[in-house]
């Protein structure tokens, strides 16, 4: 396991980032007290812009790095669910958690809304595994999407009467063109 750096804040202590599932129903259960919960959203919002203008997205981002590791993350689903035989938590259990990260966002985006943070949850929970992958600190960056080649018909105006007559039951397929695009060819 990985040695973490302790942040200590005025009611209690944080390791940083959390790498654990047991750290993390730790802190939710510290969350319940409004003097721990105001402690950790202090101790975090020097994350983001101090000027109070700062991208919600944007921030959400830079902090969920600072928050949690990224492998902790893939232990996760937000509802708990998993397509494979791979046992997923719930992240959305963690109410308090998500409500102060909720908050400190919220400190230098006054327009981000508890609805766009939940949405965050989701998207970069569900691509958890991605994230790793492109771990610019650990110098990988893999390009997770491409393209794929696609087979395409091309017809013209006179093909276009003759896919009518096809239609129909008349005619035949002479007219039609399949292209098949190489590497270098864009369609």
């Amino acid at each position: 396991m990985k040695a973490q750096t302790i942040v200590s804040t005025k009611t209690f202590t944080l390791p940083s980032p959390f790498s654990t599932i047991e750290s993390l129903q730790d802190l939710e259960i510290k969350l319940g007290n409004e003097d721990n919960f105001q402690s950790f959203v202090n101790s975090y919002k020097h994350v983001l812009s101090n000027d109070g203008r700062c991208n919600g997205k944007t921030g959400c981002y830079k902090l969920i790095d600072k928050i949690f590791t990224r492998e902790l993350l893939t232990k996760y689903s937000f509802s708990g669910g998993s397509r494979d035989k791979v046992i997923k938590y719930s992240f959305k259990q963690y109410e308090r958690i998500i409500s102060a990260f909720y908050a400190i966002v919220k400190n230098v985006d006054s327009s981000f809304s508890y609805e766009s943070c939940i949405s965050f949850f989701q998207t970069v929970i569900r691509n958890a595994t991605r994230r790793i992958e492109n771990d610019p600190k650990k110098g990988k960056m893999v390009i997770s999407r491409a393209s794929s080649g696609r087979n395409r018909t091309l017809t013209n105006k006179k093909d276009d009467e003759t896919r009518k007559e096809n239609e129909i039951g008349e005619g035949n397929n002479d007219n039609l063109v399949t292209i098949q695009p190489q590497e270098n060819n864009l369609i």
